[in-house]
């Protein structure tokens, strides 16, 4: 068959890229993969994402894509971003304002009136999900009592929704999106009004709630005119990244870990069943929405957040080391001289030096402080490893059973240091592969809501045959153990949500 191709958008919080996915009937490959770049602007004190400079991008490398393939050759296209944010739309269906980043501190002041309401634990059992400063109920708290926009708003849509409805013209929210911003009723799988009210928070401004992998149509004309075709469809993809990743990753039972890194990593394991107990609660795991009718269980741990923000630090100091130049500075330095806890409150918020930070956290406990840019390096990617163990172990109490092996994707696949260490403190084989596997996930499920595919059982073959994964286990020895004892009782300090 003549290959059809299917346009993947996959949007960090800190920069994106635009996959294009061709299928053949027998396999997928990438035919062509453009990065992009956007950081949150801060105006006034108040930080944003900068989604028409986003969207602007998205628009470009489409039409780019299109005419490169030819006309006729393009079947759909879908988004996902990372999980957070939304955008308020007016009666004209327009965006009212630049949309909040949920980094953006203004939460803070809420976070006191957020558990009068209600408690933490009774926020978790109604929606899956654990209070954090950038949970959608919070920002929708802080919007309501700082900006003007709140009252006049009759739409509220997630980031990959924003994009959806940019392209299509349709307005709908997916339900792994949904989950991930805690708005959703775990057990009913709709929007939680309930608890929205219980929260003073208004209940009339939700699009309709539609299963991952709806088709929307067509794309808008005012899109079909710019790319020069109108028989394009947009498909309402799994909007929140980690479950749109998932159905492309082979081999992830009830015994198997992922860790998908990138922005954040996230740890966890995907299950049939929603499962919600005080040991998860406890470890600070979420139970989102998958795919299908499927669940994923994970905990956030902030990830390449800290690394590109330390990488921008060395910009400004003069250094000017990519990351591949790093990692091979790195792998000459001694393991667990320097340590983070990288879930500690100070390292969530933007900073103009990141790498101060880690610096202030190390000497504060004690520590080494490092001080080079191959030093930090060194340092993230051990503190990961420890993060990625303390994840693993916690999240074996929850299920009740033992995680056997880790599958390691995303853009952390590319860094091996990293998918050793894990290894070696974990003491788990490792697998490491797939470096576009959000967008992988993405161009599956067009593929499915195309008819081409029929199961996930289907997916996760295709993706199998067409994309490969590496083994980086490496033996467990006693360092590991020693350093890892030592670290969890200073990160027992910081907390580590």
């Amino acid at each position: 068959m003549m290959e059809k191709h299917y346009i993947a958008v996959d949007c960090g919080s800190s920069g994106g890229k635009m996959i294009d996915m061709a299928y053949d009937g027998a396999s997928v490959r990438i035919a062509a993969a453009r990065p992009f770049q956007y950081e949150p602007v801060t105006v006034a004190g108040c930080m944003y994402n900068d989604i028409l400079h986003i969207y602007d991008q998205v628009l470009k490398q489409f039409k780019g894509f299109v005419q490169t393939n030819g006309k006729g050759t393009t079947a759909s296209i879908g988004v996902t971003t990372w999980g957070g944010d939304y955008g308020l739309f007016g009666e004209n269906g327009q965006l009212l304002s630049n949309m909040f980043q949920h980094r953006d501190e203004r939460t803070l002041i809420t976070k006191k009136e957020f558990f009068e309401r209600i408690t933490h634990r009774e926020f978790y059992q109604e929606t899956g999900s654990v209070f954090f400063l950038g949970i959608g109920p919070s920002q929708l708290l802080a919007d309501k009592r700082f900006s003007d926009i709140y009252e006049k708003a009759k739409l509220l849509m997630g980031t990959a929704s924003v994009l959806t409805y940019f392209l299509s013209g349709i307005p709908a929210m997916d339900d792994t999106l949904a989950s991930s911003l805690g708005f959703t009723d775990l057990s009913a799988g709709q929007y939680h009004v309930p608890l929205l009210a219980r929260l003073g928070l208004r209940t009339d401004i939700f699009p309709p709630l539609l299963k991952a992998g709806t088709v929307m149509g067509k794309v808008a004309s005012g899109v079909a005119e710019y790319i020069g075709d109108r028989d394009v469809s947009v498909v309402l993809d799994a909007g929140h990244d980690t479950p749109a990743a998932l159905p492309g990753i082979d081999g992830l039972d009830g015994e198997t870990a992922f860790i998908s890194m990138g922005t954040m990593m996230l740890v966890g394991v995907r299950t049939k069943e929603p499962i919600v107990n005080e040991k998860l609660f406890q470890g600070n795991f979420r139970t989102v929405k998958g795919f299908l009718e499927n669940w994923t269980i994970y905990r956030d741990v902030q990830g390449f957040w800290i690394l590109n923000q330390c990488m921008k630090s060395f910009r400004d100091h003069g250094y000017d080391y990519g990351f591949d130049q790093l990692e091979a500075m790195a792998r000459q330095l001694p393991a667990g001289k320097y340590v983070i806890n990288p879930n500690a409150p100070l390292f969530y918020h933007r900073t103009k030096d990141m790498v101060s930070r880690v610096q202030d956290y190390c000497r504060e406990k004690g520590q080494p402080v490092p001080e080079r840019p191959e030093e930090i390096y060194r340092c993230l990617i051990d503190s990961y490893g420890l993060a990625a163990r303390n994840c693993i172990e916690e999240l074996e109490r929850g299920i009740g059973g033992r995680i056997k092996r880790i599958r390691l994707f995303n853009g952390g696949c590319q860094c091996s240091l990293l998918g050793e260490v894990i290894s070696a403190c974990t003491g788990l084989p490792l697998e490491s592969g797939v470096r576009y596997a959000t967008a992988a996930g993405n161009a599956l499920i067009q593929m499915y809501a195309a008819g081409e595919l029929s199961s996930e059982a289907e997916m996760r073959e295709l993706s199998r045959k067409s994309f490969g994964f590496r083994d980086l286990t490496v033996k467990q020895d006693d360092f590991w153990d020693e350093l890892y004892a030592e670290q969890m009782q200073l990160w027992k300090k910081d907390g580590l949500e």
